[in-house]
C-alpha cells in the first residue's frame, strides 16, 4: 500500500492531499513525515502494534501511512473512549506505540492502558509516568528516540497491516485483522470507480476510526484524489469548505445526507462543481435517492455495501444523472473478484437466505482475549456476513435484514448488548434491554428499557441518563429510558424481545 501511494503522490507533491478542520497537508509533507515516522517505528525488532487516538486529518493519515511502510500494524481508535470503553477494548490489546493530542485529552484512554506502552503525545505536555514512557512528538521528530518496543503480545499472521475495530455479536470490541494483500485487491477491485476521481478533490465526513471512514480516505489518496474530512457537524461550514477545496464530491454515510438536507445545506447552487455521492450503507434506502435527486438533479450516486471483516465495498450500484432507485433493499453487483457461496432466492421470495461470500479483501484473521487469532472465514475460504439477501436475474443483491439484533443510530452501527451491561451495572436495575425504534431521520432511536430489583424505586430518566453518559461514547447513550414493573419474558424467564418492542411501540 505504501507503494501504492507514492505512485499516485508522484507528480502531485505541491497538491493538497488532505484537509481536516485543523489542518492540512500536501502530497510531498505527507509522504515526508510518513517516511520519518516509519523510520522509527522500522528500528523495531518485531513489528510493532501502533495505536492512533487522534481526530481525524492528516496526522492520523500520518501514522496509518507510516505503519504501512515500516510494515507495522495499525488501529485507529476515537480519542474521546472513555475508560469503561477503553477498558473493553485493551481486553483485547496492548499498544506497543500509542498516539494521542496530549495526555490531558486522552486521560481516560490512558489510565485504562493495562501494560506498559510508549505514549507519543503530538503536543508538548509529555512526561514519564508510571509504567509508560511518555515522548513528545517534537523529540519523535528530531530523531532523538530509541526504537520503539514490540511486545510479541500477538502473532500476527504473514503480513498483517491493520487491526479494524467494530462491535462483536456480544457486545465486546471485534477487532479484525486485515492484510497488505486485503488492502491491494481492494484497490483492485474499486479500481474503476476510484479512478474516476483522481485528481479531484474529495470531501469525506466519516471518523477515521470507522472502517469506512479509515479505508476511504486511503483508497481516494493511492487513486491521486484530494481528501477533506472533518470531525464536527457544522453543516454551514461543510458546505463552505466544499467550495474553497472546490469538491466535485461528497462520500459519507446516508444519514449525513439526511442531516444535509433537513437543514437545507445541500443543493446543486452550494456546491456548484459537485458531480458524484458516495453512499457507504447496506440496502439503499429509495426515499433518500429520492430526495438528493430532487436536490442535487446532475449528480451520480454510487452506493457502496461493504462488511467490517473486510476492506472497503464489496458491491456497489451506481444510479446515474435523472435516475433513482427502481427497487427496496437493492444493494448492487458483486464486485469482480467477490462470489457468493449458493444460489440465493429471487426478490419476490418469502425466505431469503444468508449471504455467505468469497472475497480476497476479507480479514485473515480476527483478535480474541490475551492475544489469540480466531479465524473469520470456513475451511473453505468462505465468510457468512450475517445479512439476508435475494439475487435477481441481473446479478444484483437486495437486502432483507440482519440475522443479528444489531442497531443502527446515526450511521453508528450500535451492539445494544453493551448498553444493556452498563445499564444493569446501576444500583437498582435488576434487568434491561435495549430496542432500536425506526426513526426517519437517525435510522434508529434507541430505547432503553429498564426492570428494576423488587421493591426498589425506578431511577429516572435523568438518572440513567446521566449514569450512560458517563460510560458510554455519545451516540451509544439513548435517546429514551422507560421503566416497567416487570419486563415480559419467555417461557425460558429471559426478556421477550418482540413483546417489550410491542409494549415500546403501544
Amino acid at each position: 500500500m505504501w507503494q501504492r501511494f507514492l505512485r499516485a503522490a508522484a507528480g502531485r507533491e505541491h497538491d493538497v492531499a488532505m484537509s481536516s478542520d485543523h489542518g492540512r497537508a500536501t502530497f510531498a509533507e505527507l509522504t515526508a513525515t510518513a517516511q520519518h515516522l516509519s523510520r522509527w517505528l522500522a528500528r523495531a525488532t518485531d513489528p510493532v502494534l501502533v495505536v492512533a487516538a487522534l481526530p481525524s486529518g492528516p496526522e492520523l493519515m500520518t501514522v496509518q501511512l507510516a505503519s504501512h511502510a515500516a510494515g507495522g500494524v495499525f488501529a485507529a481508535i476515537p480519542p474521546t473512549l472513555t475508560g469503561h470503553e477503553a477498558a473493553r477494548l485493551f481486553q483485547l490489546i496492548t499498544p506497543d506505540v500509542l498516539i494521542v493530542p496530549t495526555a490531558a485529552a486522552t486521560t481516560p484512554l490512558l489510565e485504562a492502558l493495562p501494560g506498559p506502552s510508549t505514549i507519543v503525545c503530538l503536543e508538548p505536555d509529555a512526561t514519564a509516568t508510571g509504567l509508560h514512557r511518555r515522548v513528545s512528538g517534537a523529540a519523535l521528530w528530531a530523531g532523538e528516540l530509541p526504537p520503539p518496543p514490540a511486545t510479541r503480545a500477538v502473532d500476527w499472521p504473514a503480513g498483517t497491516r491493520s487491526l479494524q475495530f467494530t462491535s462483536g455479536s456480544t457486545g465486546q470490541p471485534k477487532g479484525v485483522l486485515l492484510s497488505n494483500d486485503n488492502w491491494l485487491a481492494d484497490l483492485e477491485m474499486s479500481a474503476e470507480h476510484f479512478s474516476s476521481f483522481a485528481g479531484e478533490a474529495v470531501f469525506s465526513p466519516m471518523p477515521q476510526f470507522h472502517a469506512m471512514g479509515n479505508a476511504l480516505p486511503l483508497e481516494l489518496l493511492c487513486h491521486g484524489a484530494s481528501v477533506h474530512v472533518c470531525n464536527q457537524f457544522m453543516p454551514g461550514e461543510h458546505i463552505r469548505r466544499m467550495r474553497a477545496e472546490r469538491c466535485t464530491a461528497i462520500a459519507a454515510s446516508p444519514n449525513y445526507y439526511k442531516l444535509l438536507l433537513q437543514f437545507g445545506a445541500l443543493t446543486a447552487a452550494a456546491v456548484p462543481g459537485l458531480r458524484a455521492l458516495t453512499l457507504g450503507s447496506a440496502a439503499i434506502d429509495r426515499e433518500l435517492i429520492a430526495a438528493l435527486r430532487q436536490a442535487l438533479p446532475a449528480v451520480t450516486m454510487h452506493c457502496r455495501y461493504g462488511l467490517s471483516e473486510a476492506v472497503g465495498a464489496l458491491a456497489r450500484w451506481s444510479i446515474p444523472p435523472g435516475s433513482v432507485l427502481e427497487h427496496p433493499g437493492l444493494a448492487g453487483r458483486l464486485l469482480p473478484g467477490a462470489s457468493i457461496a449458493t444460489p440465493l432466492p429471487l426478490p419476490n421470495s418469502d425466505d431469503p437466505g444468508e449471504l455467505i461470500v468469497q472475497t480476497p479483501t476479507a480479514g485473515v484473521g480476527q483478535i480474541t482475549a490475551g492475544g489469540g487469532i480466531a479465524p473469520l472465514l470456513d475451511a473453505n475460504g468462505w465468510l457468512a456476513t450475517g445479512d439476508l439477501a435475494c439475487v435477481d436475474e441481473h446479478d444484483r443483491l437486495h437486502l432483507r435484514g440482519r440475522r443479528s439484533s444489531f442497531l443502527k443510530h446515526n450511521g453508528y452501527r450500535i451492539h445494544p448488548g453493551e448498553i444493556e451491561e452498563v445499564l444493569r451495572a446501576y444500583p437498582g436495575v435488576q434487568e434491561a434491554m435495549v430496542l432500536g425504534v425506526a426513526d426517519p431521520l437517525a435510522g434508529q432511536q434507541i430505547i432503553a428499557c429498564v426492570e428494576p430489583l423488587p421493591g426498589e424505586t425506578p431511577p429516572t430518566a435523568a438518572e440513567l441518563m446521566a449514569f450512560c453518559q458517563s460510560r458510554l461514547s455519545r451516540y451509544k447513550v439513548p435517546q429514551q429510558f422507560l421503566s416497567f414493573e416487570q419486563l415480559p419474558r419467555t417461557r425460558s424467564g429471559k426478556p421477550d424481545r418482540p413483546a417489550v418492542l410491542a409494549r415500546v411501540a403501544q
